[in-house]
């Protein structure tokens, strides 16, 4: 959706047969010091169809955990230090060929 020189904002489209939920979030990088930044994640997403608070409760830590451990992830890739066995990591993409 947009970014900045130290945020960058997403959605998530809207699938056809699906519910939406109006997914989106923002992540910000706060510049604190020369050699210190903030990260700041906000997710919002309406969690309506969920069938009681109960389940909703249980939504909101599931996702408070997975963004906590991918902050943490940011974490120790920017003091390059390597990510945890077991981490989620991007994708290698297929090679390119010459056309």
């Amino acid at each position: 959706m947009g970014k900045t020189k130290y945020s960058y904002i997403y959605t998530q489209p809207k699938r056809v047969g699906s519910s939406y939920n109006m997914y989106h979030g923002d992540l910000e990088a706060e510049p604190l010091t020369a050699t210190t930044t903030r990260l700041h994640y906000t997710l919002l997403y309406d969690n309506s169809a969920l069938p009681d608070d109960a389940a909703k409760q249980k939504d909101i830590e599931n996702r408070r955990t997975r963004f906590t451990q991918m902050l943490e992830n940011m974490k120790l890739l920017a003091e390059g230090k390597p990510l945890p066995e077991g981490a989620v990591r991007r994708p290698t993409p297929p090679p390119t060929t010459p056309r």
